[in-house]
């Protein structure tokens, strides 16, 4: 294979010559004790998929915050994301750093794993989303 530039995404031609484009996506998602407690009173798979207007006031972070919750949804727990893939999320989003916005509001919380930053939701943006709860 032949390697080619194609944007931000690694490109490469096939055995016919064709272009083919490795599409980004999350190599590692994150799990720590806080995030599993989450995980055991907010149901991921009551997650909307939704975005929530108006709920932090830009459709573009809500619309970010959407995509992340939709990869919680789909594993079914809220787990940490690298900082280094977040920002294509972002980029997608049309909002730089989104991520360390939501951190700023403390909607996501920082952490170092084996060397690189992990962010995770808080319970502030599950409320804040209107994610559901387990029954008692």
């Amino acid at each position: 294979m032949v390697q080619i530039h194609v944007s931000d995404n690694e490109g490469w031609t096939d055995e016919r010559g064709k272009r083919v484009i490795i599409v980004p996506f999350f190599s590692r998602l994150y799990e720590d004790e806080e995030s599993r407690k989450l995980s055991g009173i907010y149901s991921a798979h009551l997650v909307s998929g939704d975005i929530v207007p108006s709920s932090l006031g830009d459709a573009g972070l809500e619309a970010f915050v959407r995509d992340l919750f939709g990869i919680c949804k789909t594993v079914g727990e809220f787990v940490g994301f690298e900082e280094s893939e977040l920002e294509h999320f972002s980029k997608m989003a049309q909002w730089t750093d989104a991520h360390e916005y939501l951190r700023s509001r403390k909607f996501m919380r920082r952490k170092w794993i084996i060397g690189k930053e992990v962010y995770f939701p808080t319970e502030k943006l599950l409320e804040n989303q209107g994610v559901g709860k387990y029954p008692n």
